[in-house]
Parts: C-alpha cells; structure tokens; sequence
C-alpha cells in the first residue's frame, strides 16, 4: 500500500507537457464553440428570412383568391353559375377554363352564410358547405357584411379573405358581394370562391419562392431539421401551419471547422496516450490493492453498514456470549412500500434511499449497536447488553419513527415506513438459525397486522403459525373436494317488498372443525395466493346458481390480490361463457384498498371488466379512505354505505348526516345506492327517506342456501333465515 501511494505521488507531479496539452485542448473547445455560436446563428437569421417569405406567399394567395372573388361577383357565370343573358363571350369561357383547371369550389351565401348555389371547377353541385368549413363560411359572411374583421380574415378591395381546411388540406377562401344584387335586399348576397392547395400547388409555390419541400400539416409543432408558419382560419384559431425544410447555412461553416478539430483532438489523445503511460503500472497496482481491501471490508458497499458476513459473525459472538450467561436482543426491520419506490422512481433513487436509511439507522441506534443490510430492504440490528420486552419495543417503535419521516431524495418526498420483528437472547433461544426464525416469524406477524408497527416474538407466534399452516393445507383441499359453500343474502328494493338482487357469500364447512368463519381462512387465501381459485370457485358457483333466478342480479365479492394480481378479466369471462348468463345481471364488488394500493391498474381492470358488460360497485364504503375523488374518476355502477354507518343511525347524528350525504352524492353521480347492515325498522325507514335504493341486513333476509332462495322467489320463504316486519312491508 505504501508502494501504491508513492507512484500515486509520481504520478500527480505536474508537467509542462500536461500543461502543454490543456491549453491545446482548451484553444480547440473555444473555436469548436465559436463556430458552433456562428452556426446557429446563420440558421437562425436563414429561418428568419424563409418565414417572411412564407408570410408574403400566405398574403399574394389570399390576394390572388380576392381577386378571383371580386370578379367572379361582377359575373358569376366565371364560376359556373347561371347567367340570364344569352351567349357566353370568349373572354369567359377562357376565365371559366381557367378556374376549372384550379380546382375552384364557389357559394352563393345568404347574408347569414347559408349556401343557395354551389359550383365546382365550374360544374353546378349541390349547395352544401362542407361541415369543417360551415364556421368559417359564418365568419366570413359575418365579415363581409360588415362586422368588425376576425383575426383571420383580410381585406382586399370589396372582398374579404382567410384560410380553411377541406379534407386535410389548406384552402383559401375569398367573398365579395354580388354586383347584380337584389335592390329590394338590404344586405346583397355573397360570391364566395375557395381554392384547396394540393401537393402540386404547394410544389410550385416552393420552386417559385424557394422553400424547400413545402408543406401544411394541421399540427403546429415542427418536426426536428423544419421550419414553421402557424396559419389562423377564417374563426380566429390556428388551423395548422406551412412547413418546410430550413436552409442551415451555418452547417457549411461546421462542416469545414470539425475535421481540423477532429485531427486537433487526435494529437492531444496521441500525447495523452504518451504521458499515461508512466502512469498505468501504478495505477493498475493502486486498483489491485483496493479491490483486495474491498474484498476484505466488513461494510455494505451501498450504505456502509455492516454487510451480511460481518452481521453472522457478530450475531455467532453475541450467541457463544448468550450461553455463558450474557444477554442481546436482535431486531430484523424490513421497510414498507420500498418497492413502489423502486418501481417508481428507479433503482438509482432506491438506492439512495437505502443509504438514507442506514444513516438514520446508525443516527438512532448510536456507535455500540451494530447496524447491518442483510438484504434488499431488509436490516439488521444487534442491541449487545440485557434488554426487557418492554424496552426493546419502545426502542423497535423509535427506529420505525425514524425510518418513517418523510424525507427528500433526488428532490422527491419519499414516504416509506418499517415493520420489526424482536427476539430476546437468551430467553428465545441462543442459537444463531433459531433466534434468525423466531426474529422472521415476529417480523412476518407485524407486517400481517397492518405493517408499521414493532412485534416481539412469543409462542402464541408458533401456534398461530401452525394454525396458519393447517389452514392453508385444509383449504387447498376444500377447493378440490367441494367442502366450500355459498350462501345468498337477499337485496331489497327501497320499498322492502320487491327482491331485485342476492349478494354470494363464502361458507366453509369443515369435515372436523365444523364452520370456519371467512375471516379466518380468507386473509390466509390471499396471502398463500389460494384466493383465485378460491374466488373463480365462488364466481362459477354464483353463476351456475344464478341460472335459476333470472330476474335477480347477483353480487359477487372481489379481493384486492385477484384484482391488483390477477387475470380476473379472463375468469369472469370464461365463467360467463360457461354458464351462458348475462353479463349484465352480474355485479362486482371491491372495496377501497383496491383504489389506494394501485389506483392506476385498478381502474384499468374495472373499465375492462365493465367492457364485458358486468357492473362494478363499491362495497364498504366510508371505512377505508372514502376520497370522493375515487367515486368521480372509476365511476361505479353502485356504492354500497359500511353497515357501521347504518347500525349508529339511532345513536349517532353524525352517523345519519354522513349517511345523508353519501346518498345525496351517488345520485348525483348517478349511482345505485345500497345500505348493509338494516337490522330495524327504524333504520330501513330513515334510509328510505333518505332516498336509498336498495336495502340488505338481517331486517330483511339473512344469508341462506340456494334452496331457501328458491322458495324465496316463489313465494314461501322459510322463517328461519328471513325476518319480515310488518312495519316495514306494510
């Protein structure tokens, strides 16, 4: 090492031919600079010269097009109109001939712009204006007939003149007033002679005035090596623009200049190559030394952190301490939301945040604690001396406190957060493979229950671990034998008489643990990924059902894992297909987190669940983050009020004003509105009130078999699963 910074030392001594070699390379970036300057302003003062050009081309066309009016007002039959005299002198036939070879299309307007005569290269056609052109033709008559002139619209003489589009293509219209007017009219009537300029006319126009490959394009941005004339229409707005190749006459100058530089730099990489020479054994060596020190360094490259070997190794010496009586907690925090960072923003901003996240890390935990990166975005912390439970939470809650502060990197406001799991040597465990799992079931259990928060490990962790197991395992094979069942809740109109639709419910039968309640093998579904199957299983089930009552629409639940992570369009269109039913009659039920996870796929997958003709609604509403900009941007076929509203109706005003007012919204965003939760007929009678259209709860049908449905349908429902008020449905 002493030898690599000596030749480093040799290296850095100044010399006369370094010196030598700059000023060469610094008089070449000033011509090379200079003449760059002069290039682009030739450019410049060459597009200056082609747009006055293009400016006087647009005003001797509009010119010439006035002309064309103002004679053809004097005599129409120029343009083909009807003449009362008899005969056609030679002078007309040959201006007739002439405005036949130029494609004329002439009007006769009303005062108002309506059309009463049209011609075409002469010939008589049916007097209609074309759509693009009407607003402009009422400009121009609006003009002519004395009005203060548009923007777009010019005098010449007694005509008036502007620019159109007919087809794509620029046109030029003129209008002057009839010289043979009606003396009993108080305003004459208007000649109006429009002329489309084709590629051949713009070609002579650019051979005749010297702009290269002229052009009109409707839009008003310049294509890269193009210059450009925006254009205003007969209305005032810009209709498109003249565009044509610029003349750089600047790039000659750069065309001369640049091989003299080229041949200049040559030298000066010639004599660099030279002087570097002495340079590339040490630095070789200096590049040999370092990648060893590297390889021999504790510390994570990327936050300088102790990387995961020198975390093993500590964490075996804290345990070989832990079994001769010492005590340590370890702490495995992972961060929240770091892959939307990642995905978002790049890795380049990731990894700025990981180092952002050490150095709070190392700012908190001080210099005895040991910090390390023992994965992507997962940490690792070794708290050395005895600790209680209690502590270590405060101190687990301290770290998520300050990984959790919003901070800037790359001059953006990255919010992220932290979950950890705790063990506690030795009252865990001393050894170092069952400490790291005990510590990972911990963080796992945190991340579970909401993420931000600090857990430390304890038995119940296992069993619930176990039990998470067993669930999974039972569950797999409840999909495959048939052992889950689905239960329909009826869905009321507002009225409480008349049955418009049935909501599926998921019910699990266990051959030895009887019922399972949905709240505890769904989360499990969707986090093992066993929720599509299970949810494809409902979604058939519900649909085969369905088939049976064909005047009911049926609900079916969606989870934010088969709709952020899935191909739940295919399903629901195998599913239809399958079962031949209507996709109207099905309606789709998401709830809130789906918007707040992933707005943008979210509302993809609704507009093409939608396209298939299924209706989406918005179960739950009012729990989650309840943004009424969600119900502007997805547009929802129905929202559906959280029975947590609904059941504080008689205790609550606030309840009843917020009820209130998400009914008042959905039926200005035209939306079905559905309250769950009724159980009273108090409650039934102030949503009904409130302008609610449908009703689900147990006031009105509780969830019940396909059967029961049946005989619900028929007319001779079964007390045990519905209740019917005579309050309600008197």
């Amino acid at each position: 090492m002493a030898r690599a910074i000596e030749t480093t030392r040799s290296v850095l001594k100044p010399r006369i031919t370094e010196i030598v070699a700059a000023v060469i390379t610094a008089g070449t970036l000033i011509v090379v600079v200079v003449t760059l300057h002069i290039g682009a302003r030739l450019e410049r003062e060459a597009i200056d010269d082609d747009i006055r050009t293009a400016k006087t081309v647009l005003a001797e066309l509009l010119k010439g097009q006035s002309q064309i009016a103002e004679h053809a007002a004097a005599e129409p039959a120029l343009l083909g109109f009807a003449d009362d005299s008899e005969g056609t002198p030679e002078s007309e036939d040959g201006a007739r001939a002439a405005v036949a070879s130029q494609g004329v299309h002439a009007f006769l307007v009303s005062p108002n712009g309506l059309p009463l005569a049209a011609t075409i290269s002469g010939q008589q056609v049916k007097a209609r204006l074309p759509n693009e052109m009407a607003a402009g033709m009422q400009s121009l008559a609006t003009t002519a007939a004395g009005q203060p002139t548009g923007a777009g619209i010019v005098r010449h003489g007694p005509a008036w003149a502007g620019y159109s589009t007919l087809s794509g293509r620029l046109a030029i219209a003129a209008a002057a007033p009839l010289a043979k007017a009606d003396p009993a009219a108080a305003t004459p009537d208007l000649l109006v002679a429009v002329r489309v300029l084709d590629e051949t006319a713009l070609r002579e126009l650019a051979d005749a005035y010297g702009l290269a490959s002229l052009s009109f394009a409707t839009s008003s941005s310049a294509p890269s090596g193009r210059a450009i004339l925006p254009i205003v229409g007969l209305t005032g707005t810009t209709i498109g623009a003249l565009v044509w190749r610029s003349v750089n006459p600047g790039r000659a100058l750069v065309e001369v200049v640049a091989p003299a530089a080229v041949v200049v730099f040559l030298i000066i990489g010639g004599l660099l190559i030279y002087l570097v020479r002495d340079v590339d054994k040490a630095t070789r060596e200096l590049i040999a030394n370092v990648d060893r020190t590297q390889a021999l360094a504790n510390a994570d490259p990327l936050t300088g952190v102790a990387n995961r070997l020198a975390f093993f190794e500590a964490l075996l010496e804290q345990t070989r301490k832990a079994r001769r009586g010492g005590s340590f907690a370890l702490m495995l925090v992972d961060l929240d939301r770091f892959k939307e960072v990642n995905d978002t923003f790049g890795h380049q901003t990731g990894d700025r945040l990981l180092a952002d996240v050490a150095r709070r890390l190392r700012e908190v935990c001080g210099a005895f604690v040991t910090v390390a990166r023992i994965g992507g975005d997962e940490f690792a912390v070794l708290v050395d001396g005895p600790i209680n439970r209690d502590l270590a939470l405060k101190f687990g809650m301290r770290i998520i406190e300050e990984v959790s502060r919003p901070g800037p990197i790359d001059g953006k406001q990255l919010d992220i957060g932290a979950s950890i799991g705790i063990v506690l040597a030795p009252d865990h465990g001393a050894e170092q493979h069952l400490l790291m799992h005990r510590a990972d079931l911990a963080l796992y259990v945190a991340k579970s229950n909401g993420r931000g928060r600090a857990t430390v490990y304890d038995t119940d962790l296992e069993r619930d671990s176990r039990h998470r197991r067993f669930i999974e395992r039972e569950l797999r094979a409840a999909i495959l034998t048939g052992e889950l069942l689905v239960e329909y809740q009826p869905i009321y109109a507002a009225d409480g008489k008349t049955l418009n639709g049935l909501e599926a419910l998921v019910r699990w039968r266990h051959a030895l643990r009887g019922m399972i309640p949905p709240n505890d093998f769904i989360p499990i579904a969707e986090e093992t990924g066993l929720i599509h199957k299970l949810g494809a299983v409902v979604l058939q089930r519900a649909c085969e059902d369905a088939a049976r009552w064909p005047d009911l629409t049926i609900a079916v639940n969606l989870s934010p894992i088969q709709m952020l992570k899935g191909d739940i369009e295919s399903t629901v269109k195998r599913v239809l297909h399958a079962t031949n039913m209507a996709p109207e009659r099905l309606v789709l039920e998401i709830t809130e987190g789906v918007l707040v996870e992933d707005p943008e796929i979210a509302l993809a997958v609704i507009n093409r669940l939608r396209a298939l003709g299924c209706r989406v609604a918005l179960d739950d509403f009012g729990t989650g983050y309840s943004s009424f900009s969600y119900l502007r941007r997805f547009n929802f076929d129905k929202l559906k009020i959280d029975q947590s509203f609904v059941g504080d109706l008689g205790e609550s005003a606030d309840s009843a004003m917020i009820v209130h007012a998400i009914v008042s919204l959905a039926r200005g965003l035209r939306m079905t509105v559905v309250a769950e939760g009724v159980e009273t007929p108090e409650q039934a009678r102030f949503l009904q009130a409130t302008g609610c259209h449908e009703l689900q709860g147990y006031l009105l049908g509780r969830p019940m078999r396909a059967g029961a449905i049946d005989r619900l349908v028929a007319g001779n429902p079964e007390p045990a699963y519905l209740t019917t008020p005579q309050l309600l449905r008197a």
